[in-house]
């Protein structure tokens, strides 16, 4: 019986070769990559959240009585909040 290259093809592509160590498969590598990359988004979004919330407490400082008086804060609020750090 011979093998014709499709034949070849498909055997070869079934196999499961470690590309990663500890024996990870091809299916396993890539839920590995997908975790890494899913993490590496929560990440990103966790920074731009946190720059968000500065610039919010930035412009919170920009304000005058009357616009503070407008939206229901006052001074000494403001001054707290825009001292907050980063994480809170």
């Amino acid at each position: 019986m011979t093998c014709t290259y499709k034949d070849d093809l498909v055997r070869t592509s079934l196999q499961t070769e470690p590309i990663l160590p500890g024996g990870y498969g091809f299916l396993k590598a890539l839920r590995f990559v997908g975790d890494v990359l899913s993490h590496a988004f929560e990440l990103v979004e966790a920074c731009n959240r946190t720059l968000e919330r500065r610039r919010g407490r930035r412009a919170l400082l920009e304000l005058n009585d009357h616009q503070l008086d407008d939206i229901g804060i006052t001074r000494e609020v403001a001054n707290s909040m825009a001292r907050r750090w980063f994480w809170q």
